[in-house]
């Protein structure tokens, strides 16, 4: 906390309040008829003051701050009226001043403007940024630009957000940038390249598709400098540090005319991570038209950030490119290459409850992984006319992950020591067909058909100096215990859906819609002890042992009618869906059927420009992953043993949600609030068996409905050359936790809050303050409860034109609940030196400068309670040199 009030004392005394002026006003039309979205533009007659501008709200009022002093000219615009100007200067002491536009005759398919630049462009479903006008030069990355934006964030991750909403799609020239995911273009395309960001709501690839498809896609668009165009650009980077810390790193860009191509390679021990989530997901290809889960669990340690490590080398490379053959015929492809090699070091306390007993586990880890896959995507695109279009979309990947684990675990009655070696290969491939054609203005149809194919091997080994699980497995005497487990899934999907859209009038719509999910899939499994003479004793007498074959399909057919009432939009949807469930173990067969209604609303209603109420309402039916079908035993780690029901049905599930939103884009005004109520009965939980730290689960469905409750809320605004800003969050879990014969009622509380303060003058330095408290409650066999608080700061100054110095400190306490406290921070900083008109660029980075050794974290569960320490990389400093094209 010290170093957090530290930074504070020194950083904020360089941020400095000047008198300003500020003029207030109406716009209008000749009949006394507000204009939203006007635009209001204060060129300065001095060229070294900065431009000013505002847009006029839901009720065309504005509010322009000028600075004292300082002579403008002031104009007026808005689509489809003549211009209105006048001069404000300096000695003048107007604070309100109302317009009024008067129509011109000129055709509206053109606007023109007589500024070479405005800030902000506020379109029907797109939003402009004029980048320049919102950043001040210390920008290494497109990032650091977002950051800077009104409305905008982006988190650590690289994921990106407007005005509360999450970007789903990220383009450059209107391209996707490796399959539209939006870690790798944030974090790597230079922030010199960029000249204007456009952020599209509803966003649809096919453009005749958008006024019926109902996307909630948000993309986000790069518009380059015409100097980035028909050349080669981008940076090369190295760095080295004491003791033996290296970063290499290139990113290179090509866009022409027809041909665009990018590459970005990175290697590094410091702990960077170059994917997340997002891209994860996106790599392993789908259609915004079906649903569909993707089996990505296995690249998810791909994208886990590799700085809580003792040791770690992370090397990646990645490839992208599209080619217009015609104006009509577009190939893209990527390819993607990573290796991760890691050292995990960690300990734990573990408590585990069994009703009215308890037992305490002390647990160190160490884990040794080395982690590599490659994946690639094939597109091909064709617009037979502007009326039909067709794409096939090819992902595969392949996946190789090694761990070795080792593992001491000591418990009042024992005391064990694991090593565990395990291997997992991955084959997966997927592809897409999809066909787009509107017969005329009212009538168009979607043909879409997927086909998923994965097979997935993993073979564990566990090795111990003590009997383990001595209930659950039949193990033989020995001179030390060793279990093997050799596991395969195989998974043929298929999916399939025709939509059939008429336009009735202009205030509803009616959509038609069939389609098929067909699963075809097959577990294998099987555990054995292998002896000191080489010999094995095989477990599948003991009820081990899994060779199930799945079989699933569901046939849904529905209709949707859209409609809208002035400013109410509503759609009702009713489809009808035929389950055709088949299993077999081991020559035990189960069969079910069932036909089910599921009624589905969406209703917004548009207070004013900016302003939207929504509700919707769902009635799902759910079936669990095939591996929840098998029948025998599987054992799954150290202390825990799985068993699978093949008798388990659909889990149903009513859904209710409000949403309201508030926008003034300028102001920096944005409220969200969001109410989600859900309840599932039929709700498939794992019955437990516990005793001591060993467990036994099975999937068992309960009769007892499962509830859940959320509330997020976000507000900003602009204060001032300031931006503040609050969220807070709370949601609760109701259940039934079966443990050891008891139906145990659970629930869950977790609430966060928090405040949020920015700078938001391009003339001073880029500062963000938060602060986060959360508090965690765990209701079961016992109650615990966990909050933390969490302070940090971050800061950007440019000094002299040429130096750029940045600094980041975050702080953080936990606080459990047998009142233990533990606290960790992090602080980093650069300086950054260029000189005027280089294309070198020097850097001195510090990554924990003061040595924080651990990261102290706490968690629970139905019946366990986790105190966890782990180790993290130490101080890092750096000095690189970069190289821009």
């Amino acid at each position: 906390m010290r170093h957090f009030f530290f930074l504070l004392i020194i950083l904020l005394p360089q941020i400095f309040i000047a008198q300003n002026k500020s003029i207030t006003g109406v716009i209008k039309d000749s009949l006394g008829v507000p204009l939203p979205s006007a635009n209001i533009m204060a060129s300065p007659t001095q060229k070294e003051r900065a431009l000013k501008f505002s847009i006029a709200d839901a009720d065309g009022r504005y509010k322009l701050v000028l600075e004292n002093n300082t002579s403008y000219t002031i104009s007026v615009s808005y689509m489809g009226f003549d211009d209105e100007n006048f001069i404000f200067r300096a000695e003048d002491n107007t604070s309100v001043r109302d317009f009024i536009l008067k129509r011109n005759n000129e055709q509206l398919q053109e606007i023109i403007i007589k500024y070479d630049v405005k800030p902000i462009v506020v379109k029907k479903d797109t939003i402009v940024y004029n980048v320049d006008s919102f950043t001040n030069g210390s920008e290494r990355k497109l990032k650091e630009q977002l950051k800077k934006l009104p409305g905008v964030e982006v988190d650590r991750d690289g994921n990106v957000t407007l005005q509360g909403k999450r970007v789903t799609t990220f383009l450059v020239e209107n391209d996707p940038f490796f399959g539209g995911g939006s870690k790798l273009g944030v974090e790597n395309i230079p922030a010199d390249a960029v000249d204007k960001v456009e952020f599209i709501d509803h966003f649809n690839e096919v453009a005749f598709l958008k006024e019926v498809s109902g996307s909630q896609q948000l993309a986000l668009n790069i518009k380059l400098k015409k100097d980035k165009k028909n050349f080669l650009f981008g940076d090369i980077e190295g760095a080295s540090g004491v003791p033996d810390f290296y970063k290499l790193h290139s990113g290179l860009f090509y866009y022409g005319g027809q041909t665009t191509a990018s590459y970005i390679g990175n290697l590094n021990n410091i702990g960077d991570s170059t994917l997340d989530f997002a891209d994860i997901i996106r790599f392993s290809g789908g259609s915004t038209f079906l649903d569909q889960n993707n089996a990505t669990e296995d690249l998810f340690a791909f994208a886990s950030d590799n700085r809580n490590v003792v040791r770690g080398k992370s090397q990646f490379s990645a490839a992208n490119f599209t080619h217009r053959f015609t104006p009509k015929s577009t190939l893209s492809a990527y390819v993607i290459g990573s290796r991760v090699v890691n050292e995990i070091k960690n300990t734990a306390e573990i408590t585990y409850f069994q009703n009215e007993f308890s037992t305490i586990e002390n647990r160190l880890n160490q884990l040794d992984s080395d982690k590599n896959f490659f994946l690639g995507r094939l597109k091909f695109n064709h617009k037979a006319s502007n009326n039909e279009q067709w794409s096939y979309d090819a992902n595969f990947k392949l996946t190789d992950r090694n761990f070795d684990d080792r593992l001491t675990s000591k418990t009042p009655s024992q005391f064990n020591e694991f090593v565990t070696l395990s291997n997992f290969k991955d084959v997966y491939l997927n592809q897409f067909v999809e066909w787009h054609k509107s017969y005329s203005d009212t009538k168009t149809t979607t043909l879409v058909v997927s086909q998923k194919y994965e097979d997935r091997n993993s073979a564990v080994d566990w090795q111990t100096n003590q009997p383990f699980l001595t209930n659950f497995l039949p193990l033989l005497e020995n001179d030390s215990y060793d279990v093997n487990q050799l596991k395969r899934i195989k998974n043929n999907s298929i999916n399939a859906l025709f939509k059939f859209y008429w336009i009735v009038s202009d205030f509803s719509h009616l959509y038609f819609v069939a389609g098929n999910t067909f699963i075809d899939a097959k577990v294998t499994s099987k555990e054995k002890q292998i002896l000191s003479d080489n010999t094995t004793n095989d477990f599948f007498n003991s009820g081990f042992g899994n060779d199930m074959n799945f079989r699933f399909n569901d046939t849904k057919s529905g209709i949707e009618y859209k409609f809208l009432f002035k400013k109410w939009t509503t759609k009702a949807s009713l489809y009808v869906h035929h389950f055709n469930l088949f299993t077999q173990n081991n020559g035990l067969e189960n069969q079910y059927t069932k036909n089910v209604l599921q009624p589905q609303l969406e209703s917004e209603i548009e207070l004013k420009k900016g302003e939207t109420v929504t509700f919707n309402y769902r009635l799902t039916n759910e079936f669990s992953d095939f591996q929840d079908y098998t029948s025998q035993f599987q054992l799954q780690n150290y202390q825990s043993v799985f068993r699978g029901n093949p008798q388990l049905t659909e889990q149903r599930q009513n859904s209710y949600s409000l949403f309201y939103k508030k926008t003034n884009l300028l102001q920096g005004y944005v409220l969200n609030l969001a109410l989600n109520y859900s309840k599932r009965s039929n709700a498939v939980r794992n019955e437990l068996i516990i005793e001591g730290i060993n467990q036994f689960t099975t999937s068992v469905q309960n009769n007892i409905p499962e509830e859940n409750a959320l509330f997020r809320g976000t507000i900003t605004k602009n204060v001032y050359k300031f931006n503040v800003g609050f969220n807070s969050f709370f949601t609760t879990i109701n259940f039934i936790q079966p443990i050891n014969g008891e139906r145990n009622f659970v629930t869950r509380n977790a609430t966060n809050w928090g405040v949020v303060f920015k700078t938001a003058d391009k003339n001073w330095p880029f500062i963000t303050l938060k602060y986060n408290r959360s508090f965690d409650e765990f209701k079961s066999v016992t109650a615990s409860n966990f909050h933390s608080d969490r302070f940090s700061i971050d800061y950007d100054v440019v000094l002299k034109d040429v130096l750029v110095f940045k600094a980041f400190h975050d702080y953080q306490s936990n606080y459990s609940t047998n009142s233990t406290v533990t606290s960790f921070h992090t602080t980093n900083f650069s300086i950054g030196y260029q000189p005027l008109n280089s294309a070198w660029k020097f850097e001195l980075d510090g990554r924990n400068i003061f040595g924080n050794s651990i990261i102290n974290s706490n968690s629970f569960s139905a019946f366990s309670t986790t105190n966890q320490t782990t180790f993290i990389l130490p101080r890092i400093i750096l000095l690189s040199a970069t190289f821009k094209l």
